[in-house]
């Protein structure tokens, strides 16, 4: 899913894909919402200049979570359940705070953010290598 110039907001819900989920956004006027149950590969979600919030839910994702966004004018919520490999958060310029709630993560979780304006919340348990 490529988009660009989106001036409501995008919902995409899914459940037991079998292989990986490529969401491309620029310009979305509102908010992103991806919710996903059992996805069998991996999950891209890459976001510039979103001026709302982006929400990604998931869980059962057997392999990894690539989160990367730039310019979000207001959160990013990322929580997540059973992620068989490991989920990497990579953002600039968000102008509120980032959430990222997780369990069960069973290789490791990378967050590299520069210029968020707020805070970073960061709960997670079960996690097996490293943060």
């Amino acid at each position: 899913l490529q988009c660009s110039r989106v001036y409501n907001s995008i919902y995409l819900q899914c459940s037991s894909i079998y292989n990986s989920i490529y969401l491309q956004c620029s310009n979305a006027y509102n908010s992103i919402y991806l919710q996903c149950i059992g996805v069998y590969n991996s999950i891209y979600l890459q976001c510039s200049s979103v001026y709302n919030s982006t929400y990604l839910q998931c869980s059962s994702v057997y392999y990894s979570i690539y989160l990367q966004c730039s310019r979000v004018y207001y959160s990013i919520y990322l929580q997540c359940i059973g992620v068989y490999y490991s989920i990497y958060l990579q953002c600039s310029g968000v102008y509120n705070s980032i959430y990222l709630q997780c369990s069960s993560v069973y290789y490791s979780i990378y967050l590299q953010c520069s210029g968020v304006y707020y805070s970073i919340y960061l709960q997670c348990s079960g996690v097996y290598n490293s943060i």
